[in-house]
């Protein structure tokens, strides 16, 4: 199974977020740019690809540990960026303007209780954010920067109750990738309270 942990913002988020991508899509005229299914929107938290069934129920069993010592919070999405860099925007993505700090948090609890049964730690830090686009080609990153310069600055899109993560397997296609929920993980205070 291709599996990762991740965060997705609930529809009301979703429906904000879709209109941002509607008017960089029109700012970024570019058939080699392939921006993300409103509905796929996610905060990956770890990626751990392709795993046999053993593994899985592993980091299921790690993940319980986690959501347990975390509790719900709020993340307020907003401000664009680009990996590697604005100048060569391969991935277009939204940040977080508030509560980003809480989400690396969990991102590095779940690292760390994944550690712990045998999965590799995350070498890179973890940066908040959601994949908006993604460019194939030069002339895809030369109209995603000309497009980003148009739109400017983007202030806070939507805010989003986090009261939970998810495991998700993701399959592979042409078309591609299709997401089926494994596993959801409540949050401590979402959880039914412990005596």
């Amino acid at each position: 199974m291709r599996i990762f942990f991740a965060v997705f913002p609930e529809s009301a988020a979703v429906e904000k977020l879709a209109a941002l991508i509607a008017t960089l899509t029109k700012r970024c005229p570019s058939d080699e740019i392939r921006w993300v299914v409103p509905e796929q929107l996610h905060y990956t938290l770890k990626f751990l690809g392709e795993q046999p069934e053993a593994r899985v129920s592993d980091a299921i069993a790690a993940a319980r540990r986690a959501a347990r010592s975390c509790s719900p919070f709020d993340i307020v999405v907003g401000g664009l960026g680009a990996f590697p860099s604005a100048e060569r925007p391969r991935v277009v993505w939204v940040g977080t303007s508030a509560g980003g700090p809480v989400l690396v948090e969990l991102s590095a609890r779940l690292d760390g209780e994944l550690e712990r049964v045998g999965f590799a730690k995350e070498a890179r830090p973890f940066v908040p954010h959601l994949t908006l686009a993604r460019t194939k080609t030069r002339q895809a990153e030369q109209a995603a920067v000309r497009g980003l310069a148009k739109v400017g600055e983007v202030g806070d899109v939507a805010r989003i109750r986090v009261d939970r993560f998810v495991l998700m397997q993701s399959q592979l296609s042409p078309k591609g990738a299709t997401y089926t929920v494994v596993e959801s993980f409540p949050l401590a205070e979402a959880d039914s309270p412990s005596p």
